[in-house]
């Protein structure tokens, strides 16, 4: 007998076994059957109408009443797996002219047993089949089945809704009203370039662009391309030279030649301008000052961002640079060619051309008892005068709570590692931002990135890089020490790898190695027994 799941991943079906009765007792007329668990017949099947078994063996007896007597045989249940969606609703976002492939929609952890079928209708009666399920270029509903082969045909529904909107021409982040940029983070955005083609990156809520790149003819794709875009609060500084608020990370799957365009607001340029001026640094053009076209420089960092340790910097001359500027929407422009792709920092063309400079090596907080002890080193000093330490709430609005910290190295000026570290005796409760503001013999300046330490009652969880390649960073800031468990687990939900963490209260930073894993999609899920219990879709590259 045969019989779909009661529920996905339970494993048991619910079976009739009354309808058995016919073929076991050979259809004979003045016979009774009874079921029962053991081969031994002395267990009888308590429900045998409303059965509840997994796949096995149960055994009837067949009655003669003429004769008294009686005979067994066994009845083999088999119970079929149950598709799931894991979803009712599915949700699929594009900009035009991109399309939608509904299979795309379906989860990676949905179960969908060998064998079966997908199908797509439009209509909520199932009875009329999309014609165009894969390339849906407008926005639509679809009616989803997965239908399995089997006796009886196990089943399970899903709607998606499709949304495709026309692209804009403003950017990522951009307050249309007011043309400023909203600071933070623009996200993981990734989209295919085959060899000789070109695309505009957009965002995946709103259709604003993030970049767009050109894939040099020379049969080479470039792949899958992921675009990380960050944007400052305030105009950035590295090593006493300040760059344009918005800083792009690009990687492809294999690095090419191509032609890169990368956008900035007229707003960025003219926060740039404000602080350059002070600082003595040559000025970017605007909206009202266009003769300054020649000032534009690009910094391309190799193993980036500008901070990170072996990190090499490059210039990308205003001579290979074209610049142009959309009055509708104060957008510039900026579009260059390139070898490879890394970190990409905009700024004013400096004397020689030189790139921003490589200096700090890291700047870590923790939380310790009741403090915050903050640490940072450097590789290289040039003409460092001193440290100070700042502090924010809000992470944009900060004030000094240290003195100047004076310089290790030896007027200054040091091509050794040299190590720094300073007290928070009295963090506020919540977030606490911090930054280093480094500030040179000339009085020039340099922020440092911003680190988040965390004073409160709820364990908060950060993971990245994402996508990811070798080694994955999984920051937990826990009230409590505590012992947790982290499972990462592929596609078919099959556990690949466990990692035990012990925290200890504050931030714990655990490197968790990602070699040996296939490249694809996993599902990383942190918990323990106190309730602790998170879950991110983390990319394997």
């Amino acid at each position: 007998m045969y019989a779909c799941e009661f529920a996905p991943s339970s494993n048991g079906g619910i079976f009739d076994l009354t309808n058995a009765v016919s073929t076991v007792s050979g259809g004979q007329v003045g016979t009774s059957v009874d079921f029962f668990n053991d081969q031994f017949i002395t267990l009888p099947v308590p429900f045998p109408t409303n059965d509840t078994s997994s796949t096995n063996f149960i055994y009837s007896k067949v009655y003669y009443a003429s004769t008294g007597c009686y005979s067994s045989d066994s009845v083999y249940l088999v119970v079929n797996t149950l598709p799931d969606f894991t979803a009712g609703f599915l949700t699929g976002f594009a900009c035009a002219p991109a399309s939608i492939d509904v299979a795309s929609l379906i989860n990676p952890f949905a179960t969908i047993p060998a064998g079966s079928d997908t199908l797509y209708y439009e209509d909520p009666a199932f009875s009329v089949l999309h014609p165009n399920p894969h390339t849906i270029g407008q926005p639509d509903t679809v009616y989803m089945v997965i239908a399995t082969t089997t006796n009886p045909v196990c089943s399970d529904t899903a709607i998606a809704y499709i949304d495709v909107q026309g692209g804009t021409n403003h950017i990522a982040s951009q307050d249309i009203t007011f043309n400023f940029s909203n600071c933070g983070n623009v996200g993981n955005n990734i989209f295919t370039l085959t060899d000789g083609n070109a695309d505009t990156l957009r965002t995946a809520t709103d259709c604003k662009k993030v970049v767009a790149i050109q894939d040099i003819a020379n049969g080479t794709d470039l792949g899958s391309i992921f675009v990380n875009e960050d944007i400052a609060c305030q105009t950035p500084f590295h090593n006493g030279q300040p760059y344009v608020n918005r800083e792009y990370t690009i990687t492809p799957t294999t690095s090419d030649t191509a032609y890169v365009c990368l956008y900035y607001l007229d707003d960025d340029f003219a926060l740039y301008n404000g602080d350059a001026s002070l600082t003595g640094w040559p000025l970017l053009p605007t909206s009202t000052n266009m003769s300054l076209m020649g000032n534009i420089c690009i910094t391309k960092v190799d193993n980036g961002p500008i901070n990170n340790p072996g990190s090499t910097a490059t210039t990308i001359p205003n001579s290979d640079i074209t610049a142009s500027y959309d009055p509708n929407t104060t957008v510039w422009t900026v579009c260059f060619p390139v070898g490879s792709f890394s970190s990409f920092y905009c700024h004013t063309c400096n004397p020689g051309n030189a790139p921003l400079p490589v200096m700090l090596s890291y700047f870590k907080g923790r939380k310790q008892d009741q403090t915050s002890v903050l640490s940072w080193s450097t590789v290289r000093e040039r003409n460092n005068s001193h440290f100070i330490l700042e502090r924010s709430r809000d992470g944009k609005t900060f004030s000094a709570i240290s003195a100047a910290i004076p310089s290790q190295a030896l007027n200054g000026n040091s091509e050794e590692k040299l190590d720094y570290s300073y007290t928070d005796q009295q963090p506020m409760n919540g977030h606490n931002y911090y930054r280093l503001l480094q500030v040179d013999l000339d009085g020039k300046n340099n922020y440092s990135q911003i680190v988040d330490v965390y004073f409160g009652n709820e364990t908060l969880v950060n993971m990245y890089p994402n996508p990811v390649q070798n080694q994955l960073t999984v920051e937990v800031n826990t009230p409590k020490a505590t012992a947790a468990e982290l499972r990462i687990m592929d596609a078919t939900g099959r556990v690949v790898r466990t990692v035990v963490m012990n925290l200890s209260e504050g931030l714990n930073e655990t490197e968790v190695n990602m070699e040996g894993l296939a490249d694809g999609v996993y599902l990383l899920r942190l918990s323990n027994d106190k309730g602790l219990n998170y879950s991110q879709m983390i990319r394997k590259n």
